[in-house]
């Protein structure tokens, strides 16, 4: 959720307040493609994007759906930009480029803050780390903030062979290590 509020305008829900030619960007999962042929033979598509607030139709001409295609059909979150179509009873948007969420994410984030009271800093809590973030190789580095209550706390950087790429797989790892879901934060 943190970076649907960092890099969209608005949620699906409040595309209904927001006028004609106002550019969008919304975050969320494609639940249907319809794909049709133009009369000049291109394909080109109407998308339902979804998120936690309901859905709104998408429509991508040629030249966007064809860039999109296969992010479209990724099965996997996505971030549309385009621009308000409201002349209809129902908003809309015509599409003209998407990006998944993962890899917006992953370009915006510098670095991967995981939060630790001390008490979770033990032999199993570490081996169970190092099995996470081999398994999740990538760019940014991590950083573990060991939190003393009523004193200062400790920063470690980890080394270079720690660098992870910073997805949901990534959250939910330390949230079955640490017990919550409040411990990881992407910078």
């Amino acid at each position: 959720v943190d970076e649907v509020d960092r890099y969209a305008t608005c949620r699906v829900a409040q595309l209904s307040q927001l006028p004609s030619e106002k550019e969008v960007s919304v975050a969320g999962m494609p639940s249907s493609i319809k794909v049709i042929r133009t009369k000049r033979g291109d394909k080109m598509a109407f998308v339902a994007l979804e998120d936690d607030t309901g859905d709104v139709e998408c429509i991508f001409f040629a030249e966007p759906f064809s860039n999109s295609i296969k992010i479209l059909k990724s099965g996997r979150p996505i971030m549309l930009k385009g621009k308000m179509d409201s002349k209809g009873d129902e908003p809309k948007i015509l599409a003209e480029s998407v990006e998944l969420l993962s890899e917006l994410r992953e370009r915006g984030t510098k670095e991967v803050q995981i939060s630790m009271a001390p008490e979770e800093v033990n032999r199993s809590s570490i081996v169970a780390f190092q099995k996470l973030l081999r398994a999740s190789p990538g760019k940014c580095p991590v950083r573990v903030l060991v939190e003393y209550p009523g004193r200062k706390s400790v920063t470690v950087k980890l080394s270079d062979e720690f660098r992870v790429v910073p997805d949901d797989q990534l959250c939910d790892g330390v949230s079955v290590i640490l017990h919550r879901a409040d411990a990881v934060r992407f910078r």
